[in-house]
């Protein structure tokens, strides 16, 4: 075989027909190569372009349905309409005032330009907006249309000859009652200051790619908003429907997707077109062709570069081969063979050869390790012998592929779930194959096995299966719904949580995009934090903030929302995140204010004193009746300590009261009871004393003291007791008398029985 390669490497002839072969090949590769990425440049362009298009689209038509859905509910608002009528029955200033305060509050929270109440003829009643003060022509004209139609007329895009502004006025008939006819509300939008910013908006650097919006008008197509390259063009640039490459021409006359043609400079561009649903405007998204195209020209010079090099190289090759091929070729054969030895040497697979009746020639030392035989005892056994292996799951002996080898001449695998049998009894979970080992003329001469332990493999395949059983059932049973977002914003998984929280399946999410989900307000919001956790992927760590999205009954629910990018291998992929309800939090917030609400009322109804503190001892609260009782207020008294300070300044009183009070609150707080009443003096502000009943209430946290002012009742038990003690007094004196005339008649008895005369009184022994 080496004698055929260097005879063929001999003949001049020989390499020259090699060198054009090869020129060719290369030569049509890099063809080939720049057709292949001219092809997918323009692809990807027509995708973004299409992206751009349907978003911008899709937006548009969900505003211009929004606005005429709410103005349909304000205008038919009972409330507005009642104030309306009230405003024209009374034309008092305060009922203008409040009516001008509601209409710009509907222009704050809808984003309108202004609101206008006119008659039926077209006169203006009332203006949100001082600096309307006349009606344009055609709007009188659209007013007329309302009342005659008495449904809602939409003006489209107009330039305002009055107040020069590019409006789109939504009018709607406001009430029809007998007393107040023909009533005509008004909401005008800018659209310089909502609409055209997001027309004019291009994701991505591009120097001549922006996006159109026009409409036909008669015999010709009417650009609605500004250019890029062009100025004061909105409503006054022309193009006639008879200019077929224009596309603003071919979307009004019906064509829609990509289109090729020139734009209104007359350069050629690549555009998607699509009109805009429920509208009469149409949607352009264009790029100049030679912007496209300007990465492909650096691609083909390259490309050039790159074949003409390789055409060279080649040349310099095979004259190389030629002047060296019969000096390397003995040095290549020898090299190659110890190559081939030491990779089956060193090779991590198993490498078994047979001869062509399946015994056994060679083991390299990893074949030794899985079977159990020693290379020297192997050679030359029957391959079954040392190669044994079984099914995992019937146990039955699996034949050997060595005989389908030697018989069809092809490449063949093991099924799946085989088990090799070592010398030692061991079972491993092998991975095989075997292919023909052929000589010079194509004759099999023998079979090689290459096969490997795959109990790793296993253990890896059963720990991923874990894995990602865990994770399944962590997102299936989690309180949040799990997502995942592409770089276009479009939801590629949702956990089962989505239904609990909006009422959707998660399937019926996928594949849609997060403005088709909430408001303008919201998607702008999360938009410009999605934009820069993508532009700062490599540094962003994560956000946290809440939003609103609607659920299945298209009602805005509050939802807190945890995102970070999603990062693979170093690659963007897009966002992930979790999303959870927070309505029950909204109502336990709202509970927690009233019940705030509620206990503030009642410390501030109370009678008594009350002063709350935490566990540091920092004042918290002094209700209005503390201070109203002593004079001090929290900033007297910012902690425990000041008060202590103000209440005693003599300090021998206060180490003495203070002791008690301590050993009582730390009794309260270990059984987190109240303490029992103290009673003490307190110095007031003014530095008068009051007698003061302490009574104090923890929960380990807040400690709640109050306070009750018993001067008054200590008085009157003063009184009391200096009463008990001079009735006391009294009743010893009385006492004492009564003593002494007993011993007075006593003693006269005794006389009378001296003089032997009978005894005067009765004396009764008690």
């Amino acid at each position: 075989m080496m004698s055929k390669f260097h005879s063929y490497f001999a003949k001049k002839s020989n390499i020259v027909s090699l060198i054009i072969v090869l020129a060719v090949m290369v030569g049509s590769t890099g063809y080939l190569y720049y057709r292949h990425e001219k092809k997918m440049i323009q692809q990807e362009r027509e995708r973004d372009l299409d992206a751009i298009a349907s978003l911008k689209a899709t937006r548009i038509s969900d505003w211009y349905l929004d606005q005429i859905h709410d103005t349909e509910i304000i205008a038919h608002s009972i409330f507005l309409q009642q104030w309306i009528r009230d405003w024209l029955t009374l034309r008092s200033p305060d009922r203008q005032a409040s009516l001008l305060r509601y209409l710009r509050e509907i222009c704050v929270e809808h984003d309108f330009e202004s609101i206008l109440l006119t008659s039926a003829d077209g006169e203006l009643l009332l203006s949100s907006s001082a600096e309307i003060t006349e009606l344009d022509s055609l709007l009188i004209r659209n007013i007329h249309r309302v009342v005659a139609t008495d449904s809602v007329v939409v003006s489209d895009f107009y330039n305002c000859k009055i107040h020069y502004k590019i409006n789109i006025d939504f009018i709607l008939p406001i009430t029809n009652d007998s007393a107040h006819s023909g009533v005509v509300i008004v909401f005008k939008n800018n659209a310089e200051k909502f609409l055209f910013p997001l027309i004019q908006f291009w994701p991505g650097l591009s120097k001549s790619s922006e996006t159109l919006l026009v409409r036909q008008e008669g015999d010709s197509v009417l650009f609605l908003n500004e250019l890029r390259h062009r100025e004061n063009t909105a409503l006054n640039l022309r193009i006639a429907l008879t200019e077929t490459d224009v596309p603003a021409v071919q979307v009004v006359l019906g064509y829609r997707g990509i289109w090729r043609g020139v734009d209104y400079r007359g350069v050629k561009v690549l555009a998607d077109i699509r009109p805009i649903e429920f509208t009469p405007w149409f949607m352009i998204a264009k790029t100049d062709q030679s912007e496209l195209f300007a990465e492909l020209k650096n691609k083909a010079f390259f490309t050039i570069l790159f074949t003409s090099l390789t055409v060279l190289f080649v040349i310099a090759g095979l004259a190389f081969l030629y002047t060296f091929s019969q000096r390397n070729v003995y040095r290549a054969l020898y090299q190659s063979q110890e190559e081939f030895h030491v990779t089956l040497q060193s090779i991590g697979d198993a490498v078994i050869t047979t001869d062509h009746d399946g015994k056994v020639k060679y083991l390299n030392p990893v074949a030794e390790q899985l079977t159990g035989w020693n290379a020297k005892r192997a050679i030359g056994k029957p391959l079954e012998k040392v190669f044994r292996i079984i099914n995992e799951n019937s146990r039955q002996i699996v034949k050997s592929p060595v005989d389908r080898v030697l018989k069809e001449g092809l490449i063949v695998g093991l099924a799946n779930h085989t088990l090799l049998i070592s010398r030692n009894g061991t079972e491993i979970p092998i991975a095989d194959s075997g292919a023909p080992l052929r000589d010079e003329k194509g004759t099999i001469i023998g079979v090689v096995l290459v096969f490997r332990d795959q109990s790793a493999e296993r253990e890896a395949q059963r720990a991923l299966r874990e894995s990602e059983e865990k994770f399944r059932l962590i997102a299936d049973n989690s309180i949040d719904c799990l997502w995942q977002l592409d770089t276009r914003l479009r939801f590629t998984y949702l956990s089962p949580a989505l239904f609990r929280i909006t009422g959707f399946q998660p399937e019926e999410w996928i594949g849609t995009r997060i403005s088709e989900h909430t408001n303008w307000t919201e998607f702008m919001k999360m938009g410009r934090l999605a934009l820069k956790m993508l532009r700062n992927y490599k540094t962003f760590d994560h956000v946290t903030f809440e939003t609103r999205m609607y659920n299945k009954e298209h009602q805005l629910i509050p939802l807190e929302i945890v995102s970070k990018p999603l990062v693979l291998n170093g690659h963007l992929k897009g966002l992930q995140g979790a999303t959870r309800d927070i309505r029950e939090r909204r109502e336990a917030q709202l509970k927690l204010q009233q019940s705030e609400a509620r206990f503030r009322l009642l410390a501030e109804s109370a009678p008594v004193g009350i002063v709350i503190s935490d566990s540091k001892q920092k004042t918290l609260y002094v209700s209005p009746q503390f201070t109203a009782l002593f004079g001090y207020s929290i900033e007297d008294m910012p902690g425990v300590e000041q008060w202590w300070s103000l209440a005693y300044p003599d300090q021998e009183l206060r180490d003495k009261i203070r002791s008690s009070w301590n050993a009582a609150v730390e009794k309260a707080i270990q059984t987190r009871s109240e303490i029992e009443p103290m009673e003490a003096p307190v110095k007031c502000k003014d530095g008068t004393m009051r007698q003061i009943e302490f009574r104090l209430a923890s929960n380990g946290e807040l400690n709640f003291v109050i306070f009750t002012d018993i001067t008054d009742r200590k008085k009157a038990e003063q009184n009391l007791l200096e009463k008990i003690d001079e009735l006391e007094r009294f009743n010893r004196i009385m006492v004492g008398r009564e003593n002494r005339m007993v011993e007075m008649k006593k003693e006269i008895n005794e006389l009378c029985r001296k003089l032997q005369l009978p005894e005067r009184y009765e004396i009764r022994d008690e």
